[in-house]
């Protein structure tokens, strides 16, 4: 082999190398993430480099020790191809925030659900439970995504939940509801399309197609509180959806059959 080609295979070698040893402290330092396609890569790249016959190693020898400089300029640029926390930051920051405010919406809407239940407000009550319900789901589904790019569940703790009347409480349902969809989902989907992330894009749309729907229905609880107008609740347990009627055959949101939807009452 000529000269120059020779040094090329080296370098080459020991890029991927350099691949490989990211793969391992990634896979080790968040041993808590099921991200599958990591652990492929690891594999994938060694026995690459253990076939071709090229596992490089400055001690063996016939590898030539690499420039320091270029070594971490090469390391440098791997790790920001490779690693999906150095290109989803934003996204995981918005995956965490998300997170947090769903897990107390959740135990929110619960409590909203006791004290409607407590002023015999039984339809209202629920509505907050499926809303709550459906939440609890969008939080699981952020959950994965943070794990699936190899992020972390940030720790905090949950808000004190505090009810005020049912009326009131559902008048500030509408608010948080509203400004969820209007001004705050948008743009975390934006930002994971922007940076191709799909199982962000669709836990954010999943959340933002929810939000958009739980604002009137809230709003009809309110309308009809004195009433007390039955409503119907169905959430699909694959999307989180929330719906008051079902679908003809499928979920509208992730096209899932009706056996996904769970009655709540």
């Amino acid at each position: 082999m000529p000269r120059a080609d020779q040094r090329t295979s080296h370098l080459v070698g020991q890029m991927r190398f350099v691949l490989y040893q990211k793969n391992v402290h990634r896979l080790t330092t968040l041993s808590q993430s099921t991200d599958s396609a990591s652990h492929y890569g690891r594999r994938n790249h060694k026995k690459l480099l253990m076939e071709s016959g090229r596992f490089p190693n400055p001690s063996v020898a016939g590898f030539p020790i690499m420039n320091p400089a270029h070594r971490a300029l090469i390391s440098a640029v791997l790790l920001s191809a490779a690693s999906p926390i150095a290109c989803a930051a934003s996204t995981l920051e918005n995956l965490n925030a998300a997170y947090q405010r769903e897990s107390n919406q959740v135990v929110l809407y619960e409590a909203f659900a006791r004290r409607a239940d407590e002023e015999k407000h039984t339809q209202a009550a629920k509505l907050f439970r499926a809303t709550a319900a459906s939440e609890a789901i969008h939080r699981d589904i952020q959950k994965r995504a943070i794990l699936k790019l190899g992020g972390h569940i940030e720790a905090f703790k949950l808000a004190e939940a505090t009810a005020a009347t049912t009326e009131e409480n559902l008048k500030s349902s509408i608010k948080e509801e509203t400004e969820e969809s209007v001004s705050y989902y948008p743009g975390f989907v934006k930002s994971a399309k922007a940076e191709g992330l799909k199982a962000a894009t669709r836990a954010f749309n999943y959340s933002l197609a929810a939000e958009k729907r739980h604002a009137g229905f809230f709003q009809q609880a309110l309308d009809g509180l004195a009433a007390n107008t039955p409503i119907h609740c169905y959430v699909c347990k694959d999307c989180g959806l929330l719906l008051t009627t079902l679908p003809a055959r499928k979920c509208p949101l992730c096209d899932e059959g009706l056996k996904a939807f769970k009655t709540i009452s």
